[in-house]
């Protein structure tokens, strides 16, 4: 319990070439894509990896709006139990923060930022949950934490 347990990690393939400005923020080019898997082979993957865990995330409902929409086509539903970093903190910090932004929480908790990409920032959002969690004692109710990204 508290530990990340294991981590999935995927890039999807993309039917137009990467926008300059993902290239530029996320450091993610048309070459890492070739021979990924589609929206609908990722999301089957996704969901039998984390398929009876919690979702830790933060700003969830965006993601889920997302996952939700992609995943109806193929019969794919993300309704499990969800940790939202940006509600906890809300809840627990109560105006403590000037806002409640991923940079903010991550340097309040101290933890450490990891970089852009999707991996990296789930990798950190996981990190803030369990200091999170740790100041609310919510460990001991928690079966199974693994990072999605």
């Amino acid at each position: 319990k508290g530990k990340i347990i294991e981590k999935f990690s995927t890039f999807v393939s993309c039917p137009i070439p990467v926008p300059k400005n993902i290239v530029d923020m996320a450091k993610i080019t048309d070459k890492d894509l070739c021979g990924a898997p589609s929206i609908d082979i990722a999301l089957k993957r996704l969901y039998e990896f984390g398929n009876g865990c919690a979702f830790v995330g933060h700003n969830l409902s965006w993601d889920f709006s997302f996952l939700n929409y992609y995943g109806k086509d193929i019969n794919v539903s993300f309704d499990g139990k969800v940790y939202d970093t940006l509600r906890l903190a809300k809840e627990i910090l109560q105006g403590e923060i000037p806002n409640y932004k991923l940079f903010t929480l991550t340097t309040y908790f101290g933890v450490k930022q990891q970089g852009n990409r999707a991996v990296d920032q789930a990798m950190t959002n996981a990190k803030l949950f369990l200091e999170i969690a740790k100041w609310q004692s919510f460990l001991s109710w928690i079966s199974c934490v693994k990072e999605f990204d």
